[in-house]
């Protein structure tokens, strides 16, 4: 044979692998191909001991806030606040009538009342100051704007309340927690805020994190490979736009080990990186968000942990996909961006098998990154079932490629964005 025959035999197979590489079993233009069975099961994730030991000592990210429907109203609690002049000159110049992307992504447990039109986060050197009477009317003012606290503990008498308190206190701060024992909506209240959580023991801030914690359930799907099944093509089908040959080489050995026996393996387990290393995970801080966890999904091992804005996502998805036709069908890495009748995008999510999605459900550190269905999912955002969602694929596999071989980037645990000029919030002018 002439070494031309070799040379365009070699071409033409180059060519021809090329054109049918996305018509083989599994692959994205396969329509006809199931995928495996999965099962899955109801599960709340343990929370990591160091994380919660290193939320005992730092839960808040925060000062506390505090609402207001005007100037005039504000003016009137630091008037009433007990403070000396120069500590009120200093209060008055916290009131803001607006709040940054930093502030809102630290901010998860507090709603933010429509009728608002002014905040102060206010510092705890200043809040320490404040008399009994004065808290009292303030957090009822509070609940009167429906911004209630997010958790506060209740008891009997003032000397009940003593079980909740650190055995480390110091004789002032003993007098500090006596006087955070409010009587608000009929019954003696404790609020847990930035600065009475350092009064506290550390069962009361365990029962505090657990609290929060319990609302996180989400679902642990395995994909069971049968005997039968095409391993290559389960490969290619859970890769996405990755490349195929290191997850079908994984099932392989899989399969080595069990031989001809059905054998399970954990969906993340054959999943993005992303997904892999954060999966039934919390994050250290407030702030990381749904929008952030689509977007690290397919930036292989170079994601970072930070508030994001959907419009940031959506600029990024501009930049680096592509809108689903309607006859494509949706595959693992697909980013799905949901917009409510109003058309404002309100969440995004990833798929990650048929009917399962990767999420993290909002911005605080206890929401966790997991699995869900995705009708579940979509009944959380949109009760009325009114809502929009766009598919979007990656635009060039190759580059995922390169991505995901890539080295590992430091990662800070919680990297925000130097946002704080640009406004989240800006509440409505006082009429």
């Amino acid at each position: 044979m002439s070494l031309f025959r070799v040379h365009l035999l070699i071409i033409l197979s180059f060519f021809l692998s090329s054109v049918f590489a996305d018509e083989l079993t599994g692959s994205p233009k396969d329509k006809k191909y199931k995928p495996p069975q999965i099962t899955s099961q109801n599960i709340l994730p343990p929370i990591d001991p160091e994380l919660r030991k290193y939320w005992h000592e730092s839960f808040f990210e925060i000062e506390e806030p505090w609402f207001f429907t005007g100037r005039e109203d504000f003016e009137h609690f630091v008037e009433a606040s007990g403070l000396q002049r120069d500590q009120k000159v200093q209060l008055r110049s916290l009131y803001k009538t607006s709040i940054s992307y930093q502030q809102e992504g630290k901010l998860p447990l507090w709603k933010i009342p429509k009728d608002a039109t002014g905040v102060v986060f206010v510092p705890d050197a200043l809040r320490k100051k404040m008399p009994t009477d004065f808290l009292e009317r303030m957090y009822r003012y509070q609940n009167l704007m429906s911004s209630r606290l997010p958790y506060f503990l209740t008891a009997h008498s003032k000397e009940d309340f003593i079980k909740f308190s650190s055995p480390a206190l110091s004789k002032e701060q003993k007098i500090e927690f006596q006087k955070n024992i409010l009587f608000l909506d009929n019954q003696l209240t404790f609020p847990v805020t930035p600065y009475t959580w350092t009064l506290l023991n550390p069962a009361t801030k365990d029962s505090a994190i657990d609290y929060f914690h319990r609302f996180e359930t989400v679902i642990s799907p395995s994909v069971v490979i049968r005997p039968e099944d095409d391993i290559e093509a389960v490969g290619r089908y859970f890769a996405g736009g990755r490349d195929p040959e290191p997850l079908i080489r994984y099932l392989k050995y899989l399969r080595s080990l069990n031989g001809t026996k059905t054998f399970s393996v954990p969906l993340e387990k054959i999943l993005h990186p992303f997904i892999r290393k954060t999966t039934n995970t919390h994050s250290q801080c407030d702030g990381p968000n749904c929008y952030n966890a689509t977007k690290n999904v397919t930036l292989g091992n170079r994601f970072s942990f930070e508030f994001l804005s959907s419009q940031e996502l959506a600029e990024n998805v501009i930049q680096g996909y592509r809108q689903a036709g309607k006859d494509e069908l949706t595959r693992p890495g697909d980013l799905l961006i949901y917009s409510n009748s109003k058309y404002k995008i309100r969440h995004a999510a990833v798929v990650a098998a048929d009917e399962i999605v990767f999420t993290k459900n909002g911005r605080f550190k206890l929401n966790v990154y997991g699995f869900q269905e995705r009708k579940s999912m979509e009944a959380v955002y949109f009760p009325d079932g009114k809502f929009q969602v766009n598919v979007y694929k990656a635009i060039d596999p190759e580059i995922l490629k390169q991505i995901e071989r890539s080295r590992p980037i430091t990662r800070v645990p919680c990297d925000f964005k130097a946002l704080g000029a640009q406004k989240a919030i800006s509440f409505r002018s006082s009429e």
